[in-house]
């Protein structure tokens, strides 16, 4: 009920406080929670996670990776250019290991994004 529902806009809040501190399983858990929950953050937890992935894409795992591009895509988020070069980056980092699994969510989301949200597609794909 009500309490479920301010309990959970409190945790959101504090996202943006803690983001900057993250560390990459955080910031997919983060993203990962918002789409499961179907709750698109505010603008400034927007912000604060974008540039989290941005700081920690460099870390990611293969499910990170695919975990947090699918968080973008299931919420329609513009990833903008930063997140989305940060995001390409970890995937072409991580992609000789990926599972099956982690590259068909990864492409999923690549393609939701491009087709929902014209979001340019990866220099792999040919113009």
């Amino acid at each position: 009920g009500a309490e479920v529902r301010a309990a959970l806009k409190a945790a959101v809040v504090r996202v943006a406080a803690v983001a900057a501190r993250m560390n990459p399983q955080a910031v997919t858990n983060a993203a990962w929670s918002f789409a499961t929950l179907g709750w698109e953050p505010g603008a400034e937890v927007r912000a604060a996670l974008k540039a989290a992935v941005v700081r920690v894409a460099p870390d990611m795992t293969r499910q990170a990776a695919a975990n947090v591009a699918w968080g973008f895509a299931t919420l329609g988020l513009m990833p903008g250019t930063e997140v989305r070069a940060a995001l390409e980056a970890a995937v072409e980092r991580v992609v000789p290991v990926m599972t099956p699994q982690n590259l068909s969510t990864t492409l999923l989301s690549v393609l939701s994004l491009a087709a929902t949200r014209a979001v340019p597609l990866p220099a792999c794909y040919p113009s």
